[in-house]
């Protein structure tokens, strides 16, 4: 009997490889590779003869080049992590119901970059089940907004977690100590009680919540990576609690994991496959990964944005996501680019012509279906096997951030300052037009002579980057998303858009680390209301604003283009005149 014909246990469930194989439906994707299929061809048979499968699941270290002994494999428990979880689903689901009985109706999960980002998933696209609380993500350190989420709950009926891996990092433990001092002034001594810790053995979280007097603490896997643990207590409790069935995301994600793990034939493996073509085109060039999703999944792009872009954005390296804009010409998009479709199955789907288009043209073309939204279980595990198998044909290790840090030190830098003066350094404003102030500039007729200065040198295979130190409303990404849509349909290059701090976690890394091409477009609201954080000389106006100074300066630091506006306290203001002054730019 062949290794594809024996039967395999994943989890309590017996799984037969050709059977799988026919009941999960959208396992393999169409890769459409066009002039690059001879290449990826070649690549296929050189890591065959590699026995590159085999060496992947026991976690052979040299796959992804020299790096120190240990670095890698001992952060890939998420391969072995899924038959564990599900054997937790039962307690899990226990204590969920157990919070319903109780008379919660919303959650507000407090996390950034990968404690935060599944759970917002998954309580936007799950947000219509019935028997799930109401997810309220927070991970902002602006005012606005987290002034926004305590206006949409009441404190009686609300439980919180605390989701940090090291508890340690500094914009989660200051919304904690905020929403902390709120639940004091209201239940006192058991404020605690109404807490969830999520987070690693022997942390200082764990510590905290013992202390404090926490309802529950969940603690998660060591040997599993925080953009890589979306399948583990910090994806999964806030998904049981949402309502989400998670035995069912867990086994369509063991479905793949058994497929990937043991199929020998890369052809026909959906973990590496996928992943093997996109190193490749990586390799030559095709490092914009441009998504074409519906809607209402429109959040699953978030989660795979950090996932991929601060693994494999090091050492001049990496695969930076890009959000899907329509052009009208298809050949105007930048050649460096790969599409990823999305579709669910016996749906329309407006975009059919147009993917058709683009292989005509040569475009690369990854097209994935979904029978529904638990499908996500088995994409997330898909994507999280494409990350580590791209990063091994760039030689970069996908479970470091080293770029990451550097922001964070300068912020604490800048923070130390504030609480000996008082005050931030003083700004540099170059240039004052209407309400917007540049700083650090240059000198300049007028603020469309910045811009266009600014972009005079983007050229084929740059990106440009939005970085909004602002609260996150459909109203402030609307106006971000006219301005990216004229930057990208005038210069022909990704725009990507991210809210401060959130990036700072994500493509924060692949900003610094990845290759020079960026063009960053740094925004800030000075002016706004103060907000203190409990126990600081501060609040969190002042400490949005050194974390955007903190990453301004690593920016330059690394010799990246950086151009800093502040829109003043008027944000919608700020933002209709920032749009009109870039695209007067343009003409």
């Amino acid at each position: 009997m062949s290794l594809n014909q024996q039967p395999v246990q994943g989890g309590s469930t017996s799984f037969n490889i050709p059977k799988v194989k026919k009941r999960v439906r959208g396992a393999m994707p169409a890769f459409h590779a066009g002039s690059f299929e001879g290449v990826i061809e070649n690549r296929f048979d050189q890591l065959t003869r590699e026995n590159v499968v085999a060496r992947f699941w026991s976690k052979d270290e040299s796959l992804w080049g020299e790096h120190p002994v240990g670095s890698i494999s001992s952060f890939m428990g998420w391969c072995d992590v899924l038959d564990e979880m599900l054997e937790n689903v039962q307690e899990i689901e226990e204590f969920s119901s157990q919070l319903l009985l109780k008379g919660y109706t919303d959650l507000v999960l407090i996390g950034m970059g990968g404690s935060s980002l599944a759970p917002l998933m998954f309580g936007e696209i799950f947000s219509n089940i019935a028997n799930g609380l109401s997810v309220h993500v927070v991970d902002s350190t602006d005012a606005e907004a987290i002034k926004k989420t305590e206006e949409e709950i009441s404190l009686d009926t609300t439980v919180f977690i605390l989701a940090s891996k090291s508890g340690s990092t500094a914009e989660p433990n200051a919304i904690f100590d905020y929403f902390f001092a709120q639940s004091e002034k209201q239940f006192g001594a058991s404020a605690g009680s109404r807490f969830i810790a999520i987070t690693d053995p022997d942390t200082k979280l764990e510590k905290v919540a013992r202390e404090k007097g926490f309802m529950k603490t969940f603690l998660n896997y060591p040997n599993v990576g925080g953009r890589f643990s979306a399948l583990t207590n910090f994806g999964l409790l806030p998904a049981s609690l949402a309502g989400v069935d998670i035995s069912e995301l867990l086994k369509r994600s063991i479905q793949l994991k058994v497929l990937s793990e043991f199929e020998p034939d890369l052809r026909e493996n959906p973990g590496f496959t996928t992943g093997i073509a996109l190193g490749e085109l990586a390799r030559h060039g095709k490092d914009k990964l441009t998504f074409i999703m519906p809607e209402e999944i429109r959040t699953f792009y978030l989660w795979l944005e950090q996932l991929i872009a601060e693994s494999t954005g090091k050492h001049s390296k990496g695969l930076l996501p890009v959000p899907f804009r329509r052009s009208e010409k298809v050949a105007s998009y930048s050649k460096d680019r790969v599409f990823v479709h999305y579709t669910y199955e016996n749906r329309h789907d407006e975009h059919t012509d147009f993917i058709e288009e683009l292989k005509r043209e040569g475009y690369p073309v990854l097209t994935i279906s979904l029978s529904d939204n638990y499908d996500l279980g088995r994409e997330m595990f898909r994507w999280e096997m494409i990350t580590a198998v791209v990063s091994s044909l760039l030689y970069v290790n996908p479970f470091d951030q080293p770029d990451v840090q550097s922001a964070k030190d300068n912020t604490k830098r800048y923070l130390a300052k504030l609480d000996e003066s008082g005050k931030l350094p003083a700004r540099k404003v170059s240039y004052k037009e209407d309400c917007l102030r540049f700083l650090h500039a240059g000198t300049n007729i007028n603020g469309a002579d910045i811009f266009k200065d600014f972009f005079h040198h983007v050229k084929p295979g740059d990106f440009i980057s939005i970085l909004a130190f602002i609260n996150e409303t459909e109203e402030h990404t609307h106006h971000l998303e006219d301005i990216a849509t004229s930057l990208e349909a005038h210069y022909g290059v990704p725009v990507t858009v991210g809210y401060g701090p959130r990036y700072l976690h994500s493509t924060g890394q692949f900003h610094k680390g990845g290759p020079n091409k960026g063009h960053f477009i740094e925004i800030i609201s000075e002016g706004m209301a103060e907000l203190m954080i409990p126990g600081k000389s501060y609040g969190f106006s002042q400490f949005i604003l050194a974390q955007a100074l903190g990453d301004y300066e690593s920016l330059v630091n690394h010799g990246r283009r950086v151009l800093r506006v502040d829109i003043g306290k008027n944000r919608k203001k700020g933002l209709l005149t920032l749009g009109g002054t870039i695209r007067q730019s343009l003409t």
